[in-house]
């Protein structure tokens, strides 16, 4: 269990467990591994784990009324999800889709709602987690509200740098295999706008792309495009 020990103390949310509260956490949490495409759980599906990302993406988006997809959110190793509805019995909130080969680490509701009541420390950094995803999706929205494209793709992708971009030789590397589809159904517009906005900024050499990654090459550039297309 020394490798369980090692991930757990990798994740933020357990950093600074003492050895004890550690081997609490440890004692009520097991290994899954997920295949590339598979679902980890459904919207509105019975909520009965909470998960935490040792290696691999997670894909989390909603299905609206209208049977439209709505990306919420890409998660990336350490991550936890979801964030919200520990302490009673809704369903879960969204669906969670590997996008890559992954291993989470595993743990019961109730067995965490358990351990939270015994460690109030831990509750306190899983609000102050839960705290920021809200401020996170309150900036979401304000550059939604903008409804021009340009603005809202870029907000977007510096959003994706700040949450998981790696300086890399005075660039910026989001290492997420994401789409002009996945962009898309993250702020709500066609593919066809996307495609259109990335040829443009890749043209005026603000990024580059590939299957694998968005590579931000200037990054003053892209917030200027973003604070320019929200004026005009």
């Amino acid at each position: 269990m020394r490798d369980m020990r090692e991930h757990l103390k990798r994740i933020p949310l357990f950093h600074n467990l003492s050895e004890g509260e550690c081997a609490e956490i440890e004692r009520i949490t097991y290994y899954k591994t997920f295949n590339k495409k598979s679902v980890v759980f459904m919207q509105d599906e019975e909520r009965t784990s909470v998960f935490f990302i040792v290696k691999g993406v997670i894909r989390i988006y909603k299905i609206d009324d209208e049977g439209n997809e709505q990306v919420i959110a890409f998660l990336t190793d350490g991550e936890m999800f979801p964030h919200t509805g520990f302490f009673d019995q809704s369903p879960y909130p969204a669906t969670a889709e590997v996008m890559d080969e992954t291993t989470l680490l595993s743990i019961p509701i109730t067995a965490f709602e358990s351990v939270l009541e015994k460690f109030p420390q831990i509750a306190i950094k899983v609000m102050r987690v839960m705290g920021k995803k809200i401020r996170d999706l309150q900036q979401q929205m304000k550059h939604l509200i903008s409804n021009d494209t340009t603005a809202m793709i870029c907000a977007a992708i510096l959003r994706l740098a700040k949450d998981h971009g790696k300086e890399v030789e005075n660039t910026i590397v989001v290492e997420l295999p994401i789409t002009h589809q996945h962009l898309a159904n993250m702020i709500g517009v066609a593919r066809e706008s996307v495609t259109r906005t990335m040829n443009q900024l890749k043209q005026d050499n603000v990024l580059t792309t590939d299957r694998k990654k968005i590579v931000i090459l200037n990054v003053e550039g892209l917030k200027a495009k973003l604070n320019a297309s929200m004026i005009g």
